[in-house]
C-alpha cells in the first residue's frame, strides 16, 4: 500500500521514510533523512535577572540541566532535563553551569553549555562626582572573584560598561564578559553624580557661572562657555526692587542646584 511508516535509530536522531516506489522485485524503497533541531541559545536577562533559553527551531522544546560551583551537570535529556519554560533564577556571587537541549520529534541538539558569573564582587575606585557635563567612568580596584572559595576572574576577561553616567543622579557600571570568552560574566554596581551648585558658600553665584541681561531684561545664565536652558537647567524667581537696587533669585534644576 500507500502508507507511510517512520522509524528511529537508537539515538532518536534519524528517521527512515518508506516511499511508495517499489522495484521489480516489488522490495519497497527507503528514504533516510537525518532530523535535527537547532542549538539552543542560552542569554541571560538583565532586566529580569535570569537566564534565558531559545531555538531557532519552532516548536522545539528544550530541557536543562544546572550546577553550582565547580560541580559539572549531567547532559540533559527529554527525560532526565528540566522543561523549560520561563528564565532560570540565578544566585548572586556563585558560578551557575547550564546545559540545555532542544527536542522536536525524533530531532533533537546538540547540548549547549556555559558557566555563568553572575554578580561577581569588585569595588570601584574613582570619585565623587558632580555633574559637568562629562561622562563619569569609574574603574575596577583590585581583583574581581566570585564564590566561596573566591575565584579569581582575569582582567583580560571582563569589560566595563556605564550607563546614564552624564547627567546627575544615579549612574551604573555593567561588568561583562569579552566577546568569544568560554563563560558569561554578568555584574553592576550603582554609584552617584551630584548636582552642580550654582551658588558658593556665601549664597553668591558660584565660580564659573556668569549671568546675562538679555534684550528683554531676562537673566541668561552661563556655565562657562555653556549657556544654560531657563526652565529647565536654572529657573528665576520675581524681581524684588528695593530703593534703586533689584533683586532676582535664581534656583538651579535637573543637574543644577
Amino acid at each position: 500500500n500507500n502508507s507511510i511508516a517512520l522509524v528511529s535509530d537508537k539515538n532518536n536522531t534519524k528517521i527512515y521514510t518508506k516511499s511508495d516506489r517499489t522495484d521489480t522485485n516489488n522490495r519497497a524503497h527507503w528514504i533516510f533523512e537525518a532530523v535535527t533541531c537547532a542549538d539552543p541559545v542560552i542569554a541571560f536577562d538583565e532586566t529580569e535577572g535570569k537566564v534565558t533559553l531559545t531555538s531557532a527551531t519552532t516548536g522545539a522544546s528544550i530541557y536543562y540541566t544546572v550546577a553550582t560551583g565547580t560541580t559539572t551537570p549531567a547532559d540533559p535529556t527529554a527525560t532526565t532535563g528540566t522543561p523549560y519554560t520561563d528564565g532560570i533564577a540565578l544566585t548572586e556571587n556563585v558560578v551557575t553551569t547550564v546545559k540545555a537541549i532542544a527536542v522536536k520529534g525524533y530531532g533533537k541538539s546538540q547540548v549547549a553549555s556555559i558557566p555563568i558569573y553572575y554578580m561577581p564582587t569588585f569595588t570601584l575606585i574613582g570619585g565623587p562626582y558632580t555633574y559637568d557635563g562629562t561622562a563619569k567612568e569609574p574603574t575596577v580596584s583590585g581583583d574581581v572573584t566570585i564564590g566561596t572559595p573566591s575565584i579569581a576572574i582575569a582582567a583580560a576577561d571582563y569589560v566595563l560598561e556605564y550607563k546614564d553616567n552624564v547627567n546627575a543622579g544615579t549612574a551604573k557600571v555593567i561588568l561583562r564578559e569579552v566577546k568569544g570568552k568560554d563563560k558569561m560574566i554578568y555584574g553592576s554596581q550603582t554609584f552617584s553624580i551630584a548636582v552642580k551648585p550654582l551658588d558658593d558658600a556665601n549664597g553668591a553665584i558660584a565660580s564659573g557661572f556668569s549671568v546675562v541681561i538679555d534684550t528683554n531684561n531676562g537673566l541668561v545664565l552661563h556655565d562657562g562657555e555653556t549657556e544654560l536652558v531657563a526652565d529647565v537647567d536654572y529657573g528665576v524667581g520675581e524681581a524684588c526692587t528695593s530703593g534703586q537696587v533689584t533683586t532676582r533669585t535664581v534656583q538651579g534644576k535637573g543637574n543644577y542646584a
